[in-house]
């Protein structure tokens, strides 16, 4: 169970719930920054109907926080049944405009009333425009530099302060850097409602990629160093990292190789087989994996023990792997719009066998069309 970012028309919505399947995820969490962005109840519900028939696993729907949002619309949306809001500190895909930091205390303080969780991209847009207008071109490398982990670490600061102030639940998504886990031990020191998500691409790759694919590879925040991977993943060993998702962003091939590449990169298919390679190699512990996608997601939401257990009255979702099996990336035959990975041709040893949607398989190595669910707090 973990996140995924896809565009709100519902024939990509297929083919990423489709990829979802495939990629053992049971229930995808789906971004607001799409054409156009969910910032209203009216444009969530026309969301959650438009893409409803399209859907091959439970989805939820997140709100968007920008700097026009108010403390009504933010309960209207929470009504309407957005699972969370998602606010983003930095440029981001839609090109959506950071809100000031009396938007995000007010957004803040509506929902620590109703203990709904804001996600954060974490990334200071001052900062980046900053170190952008010294970068030069769009190689990765100059990429990489024109976000460097003091503008992840100047906006979690920033947050801290929020979520402690408020007594909100903020959780940073798509952490990339090593910095960035000391503003989440000190939460956790602390006592503050603040917690910590990264992806497999951060535990996985380190900027020695951007040789090999190029803008393949690029991401927001950027994948960094070797260093950094592995105390991310000494922070999923350790406790300091709460969840791991997918930040599945299916930009075309065409656009990823364009003379403007957009970051993002696909991760449905490919996560799961990872981190059970992971676990093969003595990495991770198999248990890591069930709590970190599953359990403490549906903690974070709201959710357990419906989702995130298996036990009287849950929902019946449940992904069977194989750790004796192999996994070969093939791009080309993702179910995903986006028929590239930084991952292509590696071999993996775990596989997915089995994805089960409320009892229905959903996936046995191909997709069946089992239709999924809408998920919110009030469903």
């Amino acid at each position: 169970m973990t996140g995924v970012q896809t565009c709100a028309l519902p024939i990509y919505f297929s083919t990423g719930t489709s990829a979802a399947a495939a990629g053992g995820i049971t229930l995808v969490f789906e971004m607001p920054n799409t054409i156009p962005p969910v910032d209203s109840d009216a444009r969530l519900l026309e969301k959650k109907e438009l893409v409803r028939p399209k859907a091959h696993v439970d989805f939820a729907l997140h709100g968007l926080v920008r700097d026009t949002s108010t403390a009504s619309g933010i309960e209207k949306m929470i009504k309407s049944g957005a699972i969370g809001f998602k606010a983003f500190m930095g440029p981001t895909t839609g090109n959506i405009p950071p809100p000031s930091h009396g938007t995000l205390y007010e957004v803040l303080d509506v929902l620590s009333k109703h203990g709904v969780p804001l996600l954060v991209h974490a990334e200071d847009d001052n900062l980046i425009n900053y170190f952008t207008s010294k970068a030069k071109g769009p190689d990765p490398f100059e990429h990489l530099k024109s976000r460097p982990y003091v503008c992840e670490m100047f906006s979690a600061m920033e947050l801290l302060s929020l979520s402690e102030y408020t007594g909100a639940k903020v959780h940073i998504v798509h952490i990339s850097s090593r910095h960035v886990l000391k503003v989440l031990k000190w939460a956790r020191e602390y006592g503050i409602n603040l917690s910590g998500e990264t992806c497999t691409h951060y535990l996985f790759l380190n900027s020695d990629i951007y040789k090999k694919v190029g803008n393949i590879a690029r991401m927001n925040p950027p994948i960094r160093e070797k260093e950094d991977s592995e105390a991310l993943l000494n922070a999923i060993r350790d406790g300091t990292i709460l969840t791991i998702g997918s930040d599945h962003s299916p930009h075309t091939l065409e656009e990823k190789l364009s003379d403007n590449p957009p970051s993002g990169m696909p991760g449905l298919e490919t996560q799961v087989p990872l981190l059970l390679n992971a676990v093969k190699e003595g990495r991770l512990d198999l248990t890591d994996i069930v709590r970190l996608l599953s359990e403490n997601v549906a903690k974070l939401f709201g959710l357990y023990p419906r989702y995130g257990a298996v036990l009287p009255g849950s929902r019946g979702n449940l992904t069977i792997v194989s750790l004796n099996s192999e996994t070969k990336i093939n791009a080309q035959k993702f179910y995903s719009k986006a028929k590239y990975s930084p991952f292509d041709g590696a071999v993996l040893s775990g596989k997915v066998m089995y994805t089960i949607v409320g009892g229905d398989i959903a996936y046995d190595g191909e997709v069946h069309d089992v239709r999924g669910e809408f998920v919110s707090k009030i469903s």
